[in-house]
């Protein structure tokens, strides 16, 4: 199992856990955003599910023009050894495939822990970021099955 968290590609990439800006940087892709009483994941089996997921948001739950999309896929391990629990949140605001998955971070509120967070991604080996392109995306829209319902005019 592994936890998926849209992120910014630029503040992880060659990133030292070691480095107090990196860790500042990489920090705010895992902090409660605006209006988040908790952190919000979704829950995955694998990298191709990942990768479906990742796909599906940036399909279906951004208005306006389809652009990149950059996400961290994070070991459950990360979140559990700074004792912080993972509960599944459906949301009816997201697609049925989508809000199945949805889960949200309890104990995110707490000082420093967004940074600890980042540290133990960062310093754990089998977490990944990775970038979906515009130009995947598209190609995805028009030629793969699994993304024909969520079509739309580019």
């Amino acid at each position: 199992m592994w936890l998926l968290r849209i992120a910014n590609r630029g503040r992880w990439m060659d990133k030292s856990a070691s480095d107090p800006n990196d860790l500042d940087q990489a920090a705010k892709d895992v902090s409660l955003r605006k209006n988040e009483l908790r952190l919000s994941v979704f829950e995955v089996e694998d990298a191709a599910e990942g990768d479906w997921v990742a796909t599906l948001l940036a399909l279906t739950g951004r208005p306006g023009r389809l652009e990149k999309i950059d996400y961290l896929l994070i070991s459950p391990e990360c979140f559990a050894v700074l004792g912080l629990a993972i509960i599944p949140v459906p949301d009816p605001e997201l697609i049925k495939d989508l809000s199945e998955r949805h889960r949200e971070v309890t104990g995110m509120d707490q000082p420093d822990v967004a940074k600890a967070l980042a540290k133990k991604i960062l310093e754990d080996d089998r977490c990944q970021i990775i970038r979906i392109s515009e130009g995947q995306l598209k190609d995805r829209m028009m030629n793969d099955v699994r993304y024909q319902a969520y079509r739309r005019e580019i």
